[in-house]
């Protein structure tokens, strides 16, 4: 399937994403009314897969808006709360969403894919304030971005 992208004409949004929380909300509220016009996801079970912090808010804020979603949170090395990372009972096939704030070198969004990749058949879409296609590794059939 040939990627599409989502445009959802996002403005410039405010890093680090927990601080400043409200100035983003709408630029969040953007990407989740994009991600939700994908036709083939609806009624189906969503996993937004994230990392740190920035990505458990923006995932938090997608599940809270998406039905039968849960949130799958890759820990970064060296983190071990909540018992770190255990995907051999997860059900990667639903859908898989990558959600995080932006993708500035790419190099979360592929530490995700390669942590997930023995687990997870295929990330279906990425969801993020800006994208670029040329520091990602693998291919999502779906991009929502501005």
């Amino acid at each position: 399937m040939d990627m599409i992208t989502i445009s959802t004409k996002c403005e410039t949004a405010r890093y680090p994403m927990g601080e400043y929380i409200q100035e983003n909300i709408p630029e969040i509220q953007k990407l989740i009314d994009g991600f939700k016009t994908i036709e083939e996801f609806k009624g189906r079970p969503i996993n937004f897969i994230c990392m740190g912090s920035s990505g458990a808010i923006v995932a938090a804020l997608f599940s809270l808006q998406v039905d039968n979603s849960k949130i799958t949170h890759i820990k970064k090395d060296g983190e071990s709360s909540h018992g770190g990372n255990y995907f051999d009972n997860y059900d990667f096939k639903n859908i898989n969403v990558i959600v995080d704030d932006f993708v500035g070198t790419g190099t979360t969004l592929n530490l995700i894919y390669s942590i997930i990749g023995e687990y997870c058949p295929h990330i279906n879409c990425v969801c993020v304030t800006r994208y670029n296609e040329s520091y990602i590794n693998f291919r999502p059939d779906y991009v929502v971005s501005k």
